[in-house]
């Protein structure tokens, strides 16, 4: 927990004051949990501030929630690309990824239990970056302080994307295959005559993507 507050203070995550005429402060609450270690080893500890987002109230808290996310398939690609060509791939976690995202809203929130400062038991913080259980928390990371260089990859990306838009994968050697298979039952289902249908996609030689529904 005192780790946590630190990454709070080191990232000016918020800020005491007084709670204006007319604002509420949100409430949060400590999630505690334990995550085994390699090889039975000594177990981590970890504690996590999540604001209570469930009470925020749009246009008052927050507009856009919307975030970009990857997709579970195009990283199984990626990694079937590393293993047929055997290349090296690296990971990077980022601490406390959702406290660098700057909010556009005036969010307060309540102090974290366990650490009233003494003298100024009756101030709140004010968010002046997201933090976890915010609804908008993902997409103001996604979106921190974005400048020239970031909307000039951007236009690049979308100009690219338009010029591509009829552009078609083809690969030089059999070893890099995508494959897709699609089937259904033809109304097997008895009671509603509805069909089973589903999809498989398989990239060198592994799963990717797929799906079965009614």
């Amino acid at each position: 927990m005192h780790e946590e507050t630190k990454s709070f203070h080191k990232n000016n995550t918020y800020e005491l004051m007084k709670l204006p005429k007319g604002k509420r402060a949100l409430k949060n609450k400590w999630v505690l949990r334990w995550k085994p270690g390699p090889n039975r080893s000594q177990p981590r500890y970890k504690a996590r501030l999540v604001v209570k987002g469930f009470s925020q109230k749009k246009c008052n808290d927050f507009e856009e929630i919307f975030s970009p996310m990857v997709k579970m398939s195009s990283i199984r690609v990626v990694l079937g690309l590393v293993a047929n060509m055997n290349l090296e791939i690296e990971q990077l976690d980022v601490k406390t990824i959702f406290l660098h995202g700057d909010l556009e809203k005036e969010i307060y929130m309540e102090k974290p239990k366990g650490f009233t400062i003494k003298g100024k038991e009756h101030l709140v913080c004010r968010l002046k970056k997201s933090s976890y259980g915010l609804k908008q928390a993902p997409r103001q990371w996604f979106l921190s302080n974005p400048g020239k260089d970031h909307w000039a990859v951007m236009k690049w990306i979308l100009r690219y994307l338009r010029g591509t838009s009829k552009t078609c994968l083809c690969f030089e050697t059999d070893k890099l295959v995508l494959v897709g298979c699609t089937n259904a039952d033809m109304a097997r289902d008895v009671d509603s005559k509805k069909s089973t249908s589903g999809y498989f996609i398989t990239f060198s030689w592994g799963a990717v993507s797929w799906q079965s529904k009614l």
